[in-house]
């Protein structure tokens, strides 16, 4: 498990959680504090989870995002990330889909 979290003057503005399922990667949270969206914090993230997962020789990342959450799932494809299916009802208070994304780092047998 990797657990990156972004730190300003001892607060904690936002943190991740990557887990290692060999050969992938599953990215199970990704949080900055609403006041601080929109500045970077999010990517650092997960640039972080993506290094780190590179390191374990993971082939691919996934993740799970609401439907509704544009602006993560830009942040999202700017890495690379591509829309790979749907979970119906995935989240609850709201309950909401969620779109399944992957990134691949490599295929295996390369």
């Amino acid at each position: 498990m990797h657990f990156p979290v972004y730190l300003l003057k001892d607060e904690i503005l936002g943190y991740a959680i990557g887990e290692h399922y060999h050969p992938e990667v599953h990215i199970s949270n990704v949080a900055v504090k609403p006041a601080n969206r929109r500045s970077g914090i999010g990517s650092k993230l997960v640039s972080s989870l993506i290094h780190w997962a590179e390191s374990r020789n993971a082939c691919e990342l996934w993740l799970e995002v609401r439907e509704s959450n544009i602006s993560a799932q830009a942040m999202y494809r700017n890495f690379g990330f591509t829309e790979s299916g749907f979970r119906k009802a995935y989240y609850k208070n709201p309950r909401e889909d969620a779109l399944l994304m992957n990134l691949t780092l490599y295929t295996r047998g390369d």
